[in-house]
C-alpha cells in the first residue's frame, strides 16, 4: 500500500483543524463562529485545491498493511503507556490536565467558574474533539463519572492517532530506500533523547536514578530538553500537533503552506508555535536567497501570499492571540509592565541567572554557568550535531536550527523553564530526523559485511552514532520504568480515582480573571451570561 505525502498532509491538517472549528462552535459568539469557521473552511479547501504530491521532499511510503497495522498498535501503546486515557499511572501534570478534560466534559462551554471570576483559557485544542464524547456520553447517561471515562477513551484513541500520523511522517521522512529500516526510524524517534544519565553522574544526583525521578533536571541551571517521550508523558497536549506540523514542514518543498501549517500548531501552544515559526523563517530565509540566485522573486511572492497561508493566518491568529492574552499570567505581567512593577519580571527577558550575574559582574559565577551551559549543550544536541554535520552538507535551515537550539536556553518567560523546554520541541524534531536519517543511511544491508562485528569496524560513524542514542536512550526508558513501577505498585482503585467528580481548575496557568474585561470576551466569546 502506498502512502503519500500528499493524502498524509491533508490527514494532518484536518487533525489540526477540527478541535479548532470545535472550540469556535462552542466558545464564539454566533457572529465570530461564523466569520471563524468560515475562513477555516476557506483555508482547508484552498489547502487540499492545491495540495500536490510535489510539494513533498519525501513523497511516499510504500507500506503493507500487516506493517500499518503494527504503526497503528505501537502509536496506541504508546499513548496508553503515556497515560492517554488515565487507565495507568501517569506523570504528576496529570492532575492538572485531568482536571481540564472533565472541566470541558462536564461544563457548559465556554467553561467560567462565576464564583472565582474566572475563565479557563489554556492550551486546550488537543481536548476539544474527545470532550464531544464525552458530552454525549453524559446527555445519554446522566453520568459525569461516565462521561469522563468515555471521554478519556475518546481522548486515548484520539491522541493514538495523532501519533500514528507522526509515526508514518517519520517513517516517510527518514526512508533512505532500505524498507526494511522504518521501524529503527519509529524506535529512534520514540526513544530520542539527550545523554541526561551522563548529565545526572556528572552532578552526582544518583538519587535521581535510583528514586526513578525524572533525569531531565540533571543542569544545575535547571535548563532542560525534553525528550520525545517525556513530552508525551508530561505535555501531550502541546507536542503530539507541533510534532506533525514540524514534520510536514521539514518536508515541504515550497512556502505555499508554510504560514498555515505554523499557524495550526499555535492553539495547541504558543511556545512550541515559536520553535515552529524559526524553522519557517530559515526555509523561508533559504527559499529567498535561491529566488535571488535565479531571479525568481515572483514565485516566492506568490508562494509566501498563497489563499491558503493568508486565510489560515485569519482564521487562527486573531481569536487565539487574544484568548492568550486574557490568561492571568500573561493580564498580570501586561498589567505589572505598564505601572512599572516588579512583577513585571515574569515576562520575556534574558534567564534571571545570567543576568543577575553579568549585572553584579560576578565573574566566578558567569564562570560556573558558562561551564553548566557547556556541558548542556554538548550532552542534549552536541553530540548528535556532530555525527549529523558528517554526512549532512549544512544549509540555512540546518544551522538556524541549531543555533536557535543553542539560543533558546539564553531566554526565560515566567517563573519556570517552560520556555526553554517548549520551544525546543520543533528544533530537538528538525534535529531527531536528521540524526536518524544518518543512521539509516549508514545502516548496511544484512549480510553486507558478513557480521556485526566487521559492520561497525567499517562502520564507525554507525557504532558512534548508535552508542550515542543508547546513552541517551536512557531517559525515556526511566519514563516508562517509573510509570510502570507506579502502576504495579499502586492500588487501581487509587487509579481510577481521577474519574471522579471534582472542582474547577485552580492556578494563573489555566485561567483567565476577571475576564468579562478582556478582549476575548468583549470581542468574540460567547457570553456566559446572557
Amino acid at each position: 500500500m502506498k502512502i503519500g505525502y500528499k493524502n498524509l498532509k491533508i490527514l494532518a491538517v484536518l487533525y489540526a483543524f477540527v478541535p479548532i472549528i470545535i472550540f469556535y462552535a462552542g466558545w464564539l459568539n454566533i457572529i465570530s463562529a461564523v466569520i471563524f469557521i468560515a475562513l477555516s473552511a476557506a483555508a482547508i479547501f484552498f489547502f487540499i485545491k492545491n495540495a500536490s504530491h510535489r510539494d513533498g521532499k519525501y513523497k511516499s511510503i510504500t507500506l503493507t498493511k500487516t506493517q500499518i497495522i503494527v504503526i497503528a498498535a505501537i502509536s496506541l501503546i504508546w499513548c496508553f503507556m503515556a497515560g492517554q486515557g488515565g487507565f495507568v499511572h501517569q506523570s504528576y501534570d496529570h492532575l492538572a490536565r485531568n482536571t481540564i478534560f472533565k472541566n470541558i466534559i462536564s461544563q457548559k462551554w465556554p467553561v467560567t467558574y462565576e464564583n472565582e471570576n474566572t475563565m479557563m483559557c489554556y492550551y486546550i485544542a488537543h481536548w476539544m474533539f474527545p470532550a464531544i464524547f464525552g458530552k454525549l456520553a453524559l446527555f445519554i447517561s446522566g453520568s459525569t463519572r461516565a462521561a469522563y471515562i468515555v471521554g478519556n477513551v475518546a481522548l486515548l484513541f484520539w491522541s493514538s492517532f495523532g501519533c500514528f500520523i507522526v509515526l508514518l511522517l517519520v517513517a516517510m521522512i527518514t526512508n533512505t530506500g532500505k524498507k526494511t529500516m522504518f521501524f529503527i526510524a519509529i524506535f529512534m524517534f520514540i526513544f530520542f533523547s539527550g545523554l541526561d544519565i551522563v548529565g545526572v553522574l556528572l552532578t552526582k544526583k544518583v538519587n535521581t536514578i535510583t528514586k526513578d525521578l525524572h533525569l531531565e533536571w540533571w543542569c544545575k541551571l535547571r535548563m532542560q530538553y525534553s525528550s520525545n517521550m517525556t513530552c508525551l508523558y508530561w505535555v501531550f497536549n502541546q507536542c503530539i500537533v507541533p510534532w506533525i506540523i514540524t514534520l510536514c514542514i521539514i518536508n515541504e518543498t515550497k512556502l505555499k503552506n508554510l504560514a498555515l501549517l505554523a499557524i495550526l500548531s499555535f492553539p495547541y501552544g504558543p511556545f512550541p508555535f515559536l520553535g515552529i515559526v524559526i524553522i519557517c523563517v530559515c526555509k523561508a530565509v533559504h527559499a529567498l536567497c535561491k529566488a535571488i540566485k535565479s531571479k525568481n522573486l515572483g514565485m516566492f511572492f506568490i508562494d509566501t501570499f498563497s489563499l491558503q497561508n493568508i486565510l489560515g493566518f485569519l482564521a487562527v491568529a486573531p481569536v487565539y492571540m487574544l484568548y492568550y492574552t486574557a490568561n492571568a499570567i500573561v493580564a498580570s505581567t501586561g498589567a505589572a509592565a505598564n505601572a512599572g512593577k516588579s512583577g513585571a519580571k515574569t515576562g520575556f527577558r534574558i534567564y534571571d541567572k545570567y543576568a543577575e550575574a553579568f549585572k553584579n559582574k560576578n565573574v566566578s559565577e558567569i564562570i560556573y554557568y558558562a561551564k553548566w551551559y557547556a556541558v548542556f549543550m554538548i550532552l542534549e544536541i552536541g553530540l548528535y550535531a556532530a555525527v549529523v554535520l558528517r554526512r549532512v552538507k549544512p544549509n540555512i535551515v540546518l544551522i538556524g536550527t541549531l543555533i536557535s537550539l543553542l539560543i533558546i536556553p539564553v531566554f526565560q518567560v515566567g517563573s519556570g523553564t517552560d520556555f526553554c523546554m517548549r520551544v525546543s520541541i520543533p528544533g530537538l524534531v528538525y534535529l531527531c530526523v536528521n540524526f536518524i536519517r544518518v543512521v539509516i543511511a549508514e545502516m548496511p544491508e544484512w549480510g553486507e559485511y558478513g557480521s556485526f562485528k566487521n559492520c561497525m569496524r567499517h562502520k564507525k560513524l554507525l557504532a558512534t552514532a548508535l552508542i550515542i542514542f543508547i546513552i541517551g536512550a536512557v531517559t525515556p526508558a526511566t519514563e516508562i520504568k517509573r510509570e510502570l513501577l507506579g502502576t504495579v505498585n499502586t492500588p487501581y482503585s487509587e487509579i481510577m480515582k481521577h474519574f471522579d467528580d471534582e472542582g474547577p481548575i485552580k492556578g494563573n496557568n489555566f485561567t483567565a480573571k476577571n475576564y468579562k474585561n478582556s478582549k476575548f470576551y468583549k470581542y468574540f466569546c460567547k457570553k456566559a451570561v446572557e
